[in-house]
């Protein structure tokens, strides 16, 4: 399979361990994992995918995901190192979709826009936080999303209104298999040091939940209507509950820890324990807020 991606400029890996890019730092081995190295790299591994019948998964800072033990097969593509770029224009700032949004939420600061203040805590790239509308109850992508530029299933970029868009809590309906290349956001002209300390806060906020602690995923599960994940587990006494090297947070009961030893199954074990004690104790069934990826 090497042969048919000689062309791509962006670096190439075959069998790669996949638990290099997973903040849980689980996950078995992708077949073929390649890092494009801009528009021109994306459109042609696309292009490949689609004419060999190869199957693409896509993955940014592999913050919000759990890949499973035995790995992915087909192509793996990693948006990062080519997809960085920062445009800050009046009170809009475009970025590429390989872009952290803690140091993007850092950049818009620089510039005295606020807005984004309330992602410079999550560990994502501004890709993946459009994908699943990421967010906290000071604020969502949606919010300040202006437009975006996708890659669609037939190989043609897309120009599409932020306002075109339909958002739910933790999603976006996107067009199907679209891959999220650049996007533009609509921020405020604020006070530098009031924006500098509202991230500030929100970053302090995260390390007291232990969120920054061992190897995880944030949030596994999306909160119920009008309650709160964590809230349920703890209530279900789930608090420090351990399947292999997979542990439940005993600062958040909504993380999920890989002490070192975990494999995708012991936490896919422990998430299928915690619904079921969860739905046993409450009456409610959670979802799983996290991207489950690969083959078992």
């Amino acid at each position: 399979m090497e042969g048919i991606f000689r062309d791509i400029k962006g670096k190439k890996r075959v069998d790669y361990p996949l638990s290099k890019l997973s903040s849980f730092r689980v996950g078995g081995k992708g077949d073929m994992v390649v890092f494009p190295n801009d528009v021109d790299d994306l459109l042609l591994l696309r292009k490949i995918a689609t004419e060999n019948a190869i199957t693409l998964t896509l993955i940014g800072f592999g913050s919000n995901l759990l890949i499973r033990d035995g790995g992915i097969r087909g192509l793996t593509v990693i948006l990062r190192k080519g997809f960085k770029n920062i445009d800050v224009v009046g009170e809009k700032i475009a970025a590429g979709a390989g872009i952290g949004l803690q140091e993007l939420a850092k950049e818009a600061a620089k510039h005295s826009l606020s807005g984004l203040e309330f992602a410079a805590g999550i560990p994502g790239t501004l890709g993946g936080a459009i994908a699943m509308n990421a967010g906290t109850d000071k604020g969502e992508i949606k919010d300040i999303l202006s437009r975006l530029t996708l890659l669609d299933e037939r190989g043609e970029l897309l120009e599409i209104k932020g306002s075109d868009i339909s958002f739910g809590y933790r999603r976006a309906n996107l067009p199907k298999d679209g891959i999220v290349v650049e996007a533009e956001l609509e921020l405020t002209k604020g006070n530098i040091e009031e924006i500098e300390r509202s991230i500030g806060s929100e970053i302090e906020r995260r390390r007291n939940k232990g969120e920054y602690k061992g190897f995880n995923a944030g949030s596994i599960f999306k909160n119920p209507a009008g309650d709160f994940a964590g809230r349920l587990i703890e209530e279900a006494g789930l608090k420090g509950y351990r399947v292999g090297g997979a542990v439940v947070s005993g600062d958040h009961a909504n993380f999920i820890l890989n002490e070192g030893e975990a494999t995708a199954k012991d936490i896919l074990e422990l998430i299928s324990l915690i619904k079921d004690r969860v739905y046993k104790n409450s009456g409610l069934l959670l979802e799983e807020e996290i991207r489950i990826i690969g083959e078992e």
